[in-house]
């Protein structure tokens, strides 16, 4: 189902962008605004954005272990676009979400009718609200960028969920970005570097980086590809 956003984007965006803005709330929201982005690039780097956040979700019980993730956030999408409360009303995101699952309806009419185009921008918006979900059960901070970078640098799920509780460990935020274009200080680098080197070993694969330097170079390879179509 995922390519690039099509042409027909263009005539749906003000409307999403607004949604993103306020249904989801301004916490939410930035997580949105970050992550959509990801949709203008290739193929693999929306799945491995969804994936990477859906599978943690299901660990914190943000998304049924069951579910399929795409189809989960598309639904938890379309709820948001029904939804007339905007997440910032409620305690916590899993608050809203509990909300959104219990209390509107959608049908599998619905969904069905959903435009491609559409279908992945309401993937943006329940995802958003899984990374913020996600984030409660953290006590550092994770900047909205972190998610769009894992996916950049062709991360799976379970090196990331390492990765946080790595910056958990050392007190840092989640500051990907600031590590992939070697901003950190010198002392910063080394402890993240090294967190990263080892969550890194939480999966041997193909296409993820085995080494940190192996993952800055596969987060500028996939950027600067990004606007180029499947």
């Amino acid at each position: 189902m995922f390519g690039v956003i099509s042409a027909g984007l263009s005539t749906i965006g003000g409307a999403i962008s607004a949604a993103i803005g306020g249904a989801l709330g301004s916490a939410c929201g930035a997580i949105g605004e970050v992550l959509r982005p990801v949709l203008s690039m290739r193929e693999r780097i929306i799945t491995t954005a969804l994936n990477i956040i859906g599978g943690i979700g299901k660990i914190f019980n943000l998304i049924p272990w069951q579910a399929n993730i795409e189809s989960d956030m598309t639904e938890l999408g379309a709820r948001v676009e029904k939804c007339d409360v905007k997440s910032d009303e409620f305690a916590s995101a899993k608050d809203y979400i509990n909300h959104l699952r219990n209390n509107i309806d959608i049908s599998r009419e619905e969904i069905n009718t959903i435009s491609d185009d559409k279908k992945k921008l309401h993937q943006i918006l329940g995802a958003s609200l899984i990374a913020k979900g996600i984030s409660e059960n953290y006590t550092m901070a994770i900047p909205a960028s972190f998610w769009a970078e894992a996916a950049l640098s062709s991360l799976s799920s379970g090196q990331v969920k390492k990765m946080l509780e790595g910056y958990q460990a050392l007190d840092m935020p989640a500051d990907l970005k600031s590590f992939s274009e070697r901003s950190l200080s010198l002392a910063d680098n080394k402890s993240v570097y090294g967190l990263l080197a080892d969550a890194l070993k939480e999966e041997d694969s193909d296409t993820t980086p085995q080494t940190p330097e192996d993952l800055i170079t596969q987060r500028y390879g996939d950027y600067q590809q990004g606007g180029q179509r499947a």
